[in-house]
């Protein structure tokens, strides 16, 4: 998008189109569970480390967590319940998607701001269980309190900032 923007710059009538296009613009990511998409745990806290590493450039440790993940197993041994989909996708949103959401739509709104476009909420998350009846009322409460865990995270951290 900055490349278009960076391009079109001078030329109102491209950046015209382009607002239209982005007010137009929503892209709506909807969470499934599926047993086949989630890792165990292990796996997972073995990438959240591993993601640290790459961060922090920490060599050592990334060549430790990478054989530690060669010997790890990635399937389950048995089939997880809705619920236990749910809180997988849980962790998911908490890790995952909600810090990746917000990267992406601030650099959208940079970009917009950059060139005078107004900004607008591109990306929204949805989750959908995959399941009926009964087992969607156990498991859908779950990913909306861990999202309100993301807010409130997002919130203190602002707070901290704000009092200094």
């Amino acid at each position: 998008m900055a490349f278009i923007l960076k391009k079109n710059a001078d030329n109102k009538p491209v950046l015209a189109k382009i607002e239209k296009l982005i007010d137009e613009l929503s892209l709506r990511l909807v969470l499934t569970a599926h047993p086949t998409q989630f890792y165990p745990g292990s796996v997972l806290a073995i990438i959240t480390d591993l993601t640290k590493a790459i961060r922090d450039n920490d060599i050592t440790s990334m060549n430790s967590l990478l054989q530690q993940l060669g010997k790890t197993p990635f399937f389950n041994k048995k089939s997880p319940t809705p619920v236990d989909e749910a809180l997988n996708l849980a962790w998911f949103l908490e890790n995952t998607f909600y810090f990746a959401a917000a990267n992406i739509q601030e650099e959208i709104d940079q970009n917009l701001d950059e060139y005078n476009l107004e900004t607008k909420k591109i990306l929204e998350l949805g989750f959908w269980p995959g399941v009926t009846g009964m087992e969607i009322r156990i498991s859908m409460p779950i990913p909306p309190w861990r999202f309100l865990k993301c807010c409130g995270r997002s919130f203190s951290a602002v707070t901290t900032v704000i009092s200094g």
